[in-house]
């Protein structure tokens, strides 16, 4: 019976049978419960919000690649970002022309090395970044409602220790 559902289905079909008490919380793996549902709850209204209040429409990686570029100190080349979002280069290349076709992101020819190119952000990348952090900030404030600080502290501890166990595996 099994073997014709998908995976990602039987996750959300155990999830439902647990959030309906048939099936205890404990024999639901905790990132399937936890993680996976709260991501995808998250993104879904962040995608929402962004959908009703951003006058330029990013995928949740585009708005991850602009972040990433106006943070870095240093230049970044397709490379550093492939890098420091886990994808392969093809995914990035595909974001960057994306980005560039919306006039978000710019290259930049390296003085030194004419084969190397560094992307940059524009000024208008860096408006529709202030906006998009702007939307997240707030959805961040509505998703905290509730929690106390200690609780908060505890969520954040919580959250990066199981980050650090899982990039020691």
């Amino acid at each position: 019976m099994y073997k014709s559902i998908k995976f990602s289905t039987l996750v959300l079909l155990k999830i439902e049978q647990m959030e309906k008490k048939l099936i205890p919380k404990q024999d639901i793996p905790l990132g399937v419960i936890l993680i996976d549902r709260m991501s995808y709850e998250i993104f879904r209204v962040l995608r929402k919000q962004i959908g009703i209040k951003a006058d330029v429409k990013l995928t949740i990686e585009e708005f991850a690649l602009t972040y990433i570029l106006s943070r870095r100190q240093d230049k970044v080349t397709q490379k550093n970002l492939a890098e420091a979002m886990g994808k392969d280069k093809s995914t990035i290349l595909r974001l960057v022309s994306s980005l560039e076709n919306k006039k978000l992101i710019g290259r930049m020819e390296c003085r030194d090395d004419r084969r190397k190119t560094y992307l940059i952000l524009t000024k208008k990348g860096e408006k529709v970044l202030d906006q998009y952090i702007e939307i997240e900030t707030g959805l961040i404030e509505k998703l905290k409602h509730g929690l106390s600080n200690s609780e908060e502290d505890r969520l954040y501890k919580m959250i990066c220790r199981i980050k650090t166990n899982a990039e020691t595996l």
